[in-house]
């Protein structure tokens, strides 16, 4: 599922890439409201690295658990590409989604295909 969430955060823009990736993180575990959750969480370590007052390999020492050492490099280029700002206007987005998968299960695939195609957008 993490692949999942990383494929998605480098393929964004990239609107096959963010399909697939998003049916391969449902597929591993079989519901959207476990997906969403995760792609709030690597956002959240995402704008917490991009803020940090230093370089962006120090901020990522500062992660608990830390990185593994294959995707650091990955992660980095994340936090590169999508820059403070851009992460900073992300994050109530998919805290919406979070919260409107929580509130209608029912409806869980629709918002985390709104949600993948608002932050496509926003690359």
């Amino acid at each position: 599922a993490a692949a999942a969430v990383q494929q998605i955060t480098a393929g964004t823009g990239n609107q096959g890439v963010v399909a697939g990736a998003a049916q391969q993180g449902v597929g591993a575990h079989g519901t959207h409201q476990a997906v969403v959750p995760g792609r709030s969480r690597h956002y959240g370590k995402l704008h917490l690295v991009a803020t940090y007052g230093g370089p962006l390999e120090d901020g990522a020492k500062t992660l608990r658990p830390p990185l593994h050492y294959k995707r650091r490099d990955v992660f980095l280029n994340h936090c590169r590409k999508w820059g403070a700002h851009r992460l900073a206007a992300a994050l109530p987005l998919i805290q919406e989604a979070v919260r409107r998968t929580r509130r209608t299960p029912d409806l869980d695939g629709a918002f985390s295909e709104r949600l993948l195609l608002a932050l496509t957008s926003k690359v």
